[in-house]
């Protein structure tokens, strides 16, 4: 069966003497593997092309009783990857890192595709700091998840924001904080637990993150960027971000989230 769909190369590996398998993104269907015969012949037809985030048209094939894509012909859009510095290359990574660990179906894959198309396009072209269109991304994609990640306080709806807690899993300004650990006496579950989980694999459950002052100025401001002071996106406030996401996805998904893309990334 022949298929024609657009798609973003996430990972080639070797496959036998002189092939290729790419996981891939596809427009229409979904996560899917593709089998590149002969590609690493130096006459191959493919060279350059199955390079990791490259857009490509496809054209495959498959057999009803496999899962895996036979690749017959594929030509170039864009290559993501050309003339971007390496933190941005990081951040590109990240994204395709976060979408390979979220299970959706063949239907759902479209939106995906194009959430990632539009944010490795917009990280060539936009004006912003690098790592605050990330963070758009993330919320993006949280939303389209069905667990968005409201920036404001979950209690009173207060912009300023003081904590990132997964036992309501969002934010709480300082006195709302004061008040839900008054009740609940969570508090002694603080920012140490996240390093334990990341080194010993433990889970994320009552987890809360204390913001540093960047990361409350630049949530209370992530919906009009035009706002944000670049030099805000430090150190502590990409800290902050990495946590958040992870414990995010950990306590919403009950399973371990990665961002090994992000280990060093750094302003």
């Amino acid at each position: 069966m022949k298929f024609i769909t657009r798609g973003i190369i996430i990972k080639r590996m070797p496959y036998r003497e002189s092939s290729a398998l790419c996981h891939c993104l596809s427009e229409n269907h979904g996560k899917i593997t593709i089998i590149a015969s002969g590609c690493n012949k130096e006459t191959s037809r493919f060279t350059g092309l199955l390079e990791p985030f490259n857009l490509l048209n496809l054209e495959l094939n498959r057999s009803p009783k496999s899962e895996i894509f036979n690749l017959n012909n594929a030509g170039i859009v864009r290559g993501y990857l050309n003339n971007v510095n390496y933190q941005t290359n990081l951040l590109i990574h990240a994204a395709a890192e976060l979408l390979m660990q979220i299970d959706f179906t063949e239907e759902e894959g479209e939106e995906f595709f194009y959430l990632l198309d539009s944010y490795c396009a917009y990280l060539h072209n936009s004006k912003y700091h690098p790592f605050l269109v990330f963070l758009r991304f993330t919320l993006r994609l949280f939303s389209l998840l069905g667990i968005p990640l409201n920036t404001s306080c979950s209690s009173c709806n207060k912009p300023e924001v003081s904590y990132f807690t997964t036992y309501n899993n969002g934010f709480l300004c300082l006195n709302c904080y004061s008040q839900t650990t008054s009740k609940t006496g969570f508090t002694e579950n603080c920012s140490g637990s996240y390093q334990r989980v990341a080194e010993d694999r433990e889970d994320y459950s009552g987890s809360t993150v204390p913001l540093s002052s960047e990361t409350t100025e630049i949530l209370r401001n992530i919906y009009r960027m035009d706002g944000i002071d670049r030099q805000l996106v430090t150190s502590p406030f990409i800290d902050d971000i990495k946590k958040i996401i992870l414990m995010h996805f950990n306590s919403s998904f009950h399973k371990l989230f990665n961002l090994k893309s992000l280990k060093d990334y750094h302003v």
